[in-house]
């Protein structure tokens, strides 16, 4: 008889046929008396309760209390007869659900959460609701530009943030910056805009203390529409500076980093006046329809017209092609007169320079001492004529004796071609002695010359000490020990090698024969440890690509007709089309003629093509062939799973997951001794 399954508030659930399986009511199997191969079903029942039908798609026939973890946000979710929802969690819903005490309800309309203690719904938070956006205080924590951290309250209205909070004046990192905000965040409050204001009145105000604290009344500011009287001094903090005159006439005022006294109407002049017993008098005119300038002159008649004696403390430098002194007089105090320097008191070349010195214009002839480049001389037109001497170099070389001049040192002798042998020359500091150059004690000896120094006959230069500083000459020992001794330095991946083994290695790249006792090998060595790979599942189901098949509770084929029959020991039989049979399924035969043992069941032993099967009808053999065309196939009906699909195929595509490595980094030592590489030992790595 069947079962009456019944759900916990007495409603009939379903009512189970005797030797059935209910797959289709509920999400476990419900099981019929008598049914064959119930273990599963009932096992498979106590899994699905266990892991709550984890899965990431919903239970299809959920009942009202069911359980389901949702593997896709890994949560646990109760059937509350209309759809799934968070166990244990808030509700969540556009209106007011009803509710008991202690539960938890989520607006998702305003995104605002409610609490109900069992008669008042109160408002949790936030305290403004999704159109009214965040209004409030919003208290975090940013870093300064030391990476220290800073606890700020922000202030909002309506979304937009209206200023920030902190107990400490410190500047934001690159990154924690508040939007609207820039620069040293002040103590108190700051108001990110401007137009933002607090109305009503205060006791005291930022606008009316003074850096040292100190309060000022009203008394104390100077108005703007009446003259007024500073004990102090007056200070603009801006370019503009100050204006003045009912046409914006003049004006003190910063451009471009620098102070500026602006005339702001065309053609109009500017006065610097000073007092004197006997009035005002212009101190400084500026003309400024003539670009003249006047210094106690009233109408300036040059570009800088001065009334009185000029003295300049510091330099002059006249950039115009002529300079013109009317007197009668020139006195210069400075010991040395420069001349042909460039308009930026830069050096000029040789050649820039040529035909450079003194002119006196006369007539018939200019008196000319110039310096020519082409023979790096100075060169005069007229004859030097001195009472005295002439020296080179403070040493007399021409000397008057009396009237008559005397030659005292040859300095130099252009045609000179051949002076007999020197036992010695000095040269200052330096001495030629036979086959020896010398110098005198704290004198070194240095050679100069506009191309390379060649020894001609390929000798050698020895005796070199152990140099000292960077562009001391060195000995070949010097160098090769210096070479030798040298650090090898190289990175290796030391991945399944002994110390042995490395040791190998660096002998291979740098041979300890070669290399000077004690020299050591610094080596940074990788290993690779712990190869994982991880594919998502979502990945592989991608890549898995399955074909399937429904099989039948009953599984039949439609009749076929046989053409032909081959009489053998396995009696062939050939279709009218594709049989889809297999090796040991049994068929039945009728209206077979000429050989009427072909009626009847059989079971199929062979399979030869896709039209020709062989029975194991035993009959004599005779090789003959007989037409089967009145007669008809048919497989035997065989019970299977009802309602079930089967894989048929499957292919694989390319899947793609991530290869994770563990590399190790480290540092190891290897010193010569004995001729021979020794070690490894381990040293430090700052990797």
């Amino acid at each position: 008889m069947a079962y009456q399954i019944n759900k916990t508030d007495g409603t009939l659930l379903v009512q189970l046929v005797d030797g059935s399986i209910d797959t289709a009511t509920t999400d476990i199997s419900l099981i019929g008396r008598n049914y064959s191969g119930f273990g599963e079903s009932i096992n498979e029942n106590f899994v699905k309760m266990l892991e709550n039908f984890a899965n990431t798609a919903a239970p299809s026939n959920p009942l009202t209390g069911q359980l389901w973890w949702d593997k896709s946000e890994a949560r646990l979710k109760v059937w509350n007869g209309t759809q799934f929802t968070s166990a244990g969690g808030p509700i969540v819903s556009s209106s007011q659900p009803t509710m008991v005490a202690g539960d938890l309800w989520i607006d998702n309309l305003n995104n605002q959460l409610y609490f109900y203690d069992g008669s008042d719904l109160e408002l949790a938070g936030p305290l403004y609701s999704s159109t009214q956006k965040r209004s409030g205080f919003k208290v975090e924590t940013l870093q300064d530009s030391q990476n220290l951290d800073r606890v700020v309250i922000k202030f909002f209205l309506g979304g937009t943030l209206v200023g920030v909070y902190n107990n400490v004046a410190f500047t934001p990192r690159a990154g924690s910056e508040i939007t609207g905000l820039t620069g040293v965040l002040q103590k108190g409050f700051t108001l990110v805009e401007s137009d933002f204001k607090v109305h009503g009145t205060a006791t005291a105000a930022d606008t009316i203390i003074n850096a040292q604290g100190v309060k000022k009344n009203a008394s104390q500011f100077m108005p703007t529409d009446a003259d007024a009287v500073s004990n102090g001094s007056i200070t603009t903090i801006n370019n503009s500076g100050v204006i003045v005159g009912p046409e914006n006439n003049i004006q003190i005022l910063i451009d471009a980093n620098q102070s500026v006294i602006q005339n702001n109407v065309s053609n109009r002049d500017i006065f610097v006046k000073t007092r004197t017993t006997s009035g005002f008098v212009n101190a400084l005119h500026i003309d400024s329809s003539e670009s003249k300038i006047g210094i106690f002159k009233t109408n300036p008649v040059a570009t800088l017209d001065i009334n009185g004696s000029t003295r300049i403390s510091g330099d002059l430098t006249v950039l115009g092609n002529t300079i013109s002194v009317e007197s009668q007089t020139l006195k210069i105090v400075d010991k040395n007169i420069e001349l042909a320097l460039g308009s930026d008191s830069t050096l000029l070349t040789d050649s820039q320079v040529d035909d450079g010195g003194i002119l006196i214009r006369a007539t018939p002839d200019d008196k000319e001492f110039l310096w020519k480049n082409a023979t790096n001389s100075w060169t005069a037109n007229v004859n030097f004529d001195s009472t005295k001497g002439y020296k080179f170099n403070g040493n007399e070389m021409i000397t008057q004796v009396g009237s008559t001049p005397t030659m005292k040192h040859i300095q130099s002798a252009p045609d000179l071609t051949n002076v007999g042998t020197l036992t010695s020359l000095v040269v200052d500091n330096t001495t030629i002695d036979g086959t020896t150059i010398s110098t005198g004690s704290g004198n070194p000896l240095s050679f100069t010359s506009d191309g390379p120094i060649t020894i001609t006959n390929s000798q050698t230069i020895r005796g070199l000490p152990t140099p000292s500083q960077s562009t001391d000459a060195a000995s070949k020992s010097y160098v090769d020990d210096t070479v030798n001794g040298e650090r090898v330095s190289f990175s290796i991946d030391i991945t399944g090698l002994t110390d042995a083994q490395i040791l190998l290695v660096v002998e291979d790249i740098a041979p300890a024969s070669t290399k000077k006792e004690g020299t050591q090998a610094y080596l940074h060595c990788t290993s690779t440890t712990g190869a994982t790979a991880t594919f998502s599942a979502s990945t592989l189901n991608n890549a898995l690509s399955k074909t399937t098949t429904s099989v039948d509770k009953t599984i039949t084929a439609s009749p076929q007709t046989v053409v032909s029959v081959v009489k053998q020991a396995n009696t062939r039989l050939t279709l009218g089309g594709t049989h889809g049979y297999e090796g040991g399924q049994s068929v039945t035969i009728s209206g077979a003629t000429g050989l009427t043992a072909l009626n009847g069941t059989h079971t199929i032993s062979n399979i030869i093509d896709a039209q020709t099967i062989e029975i194991n009808l035993n009959t004599a053999s005779d090789g003959n062939t007989y037409t089967g065309s009145s007669a008809t196939i048919e497989r035997v009906p065989v019970t299977g799973n009802e309602n079930q699909s089967v894989v048929s195929d499957f292919t694989f595509s390319q899947a793609v997951g991530s290869v994770v490595l563990t590399l190790a980094r480290s540092v190891k030592i290897c010193t010569i001794s004995g001729g021979v590489w020794t070690g490894p030992v381990n040293g430090s790595s700052s990797v």
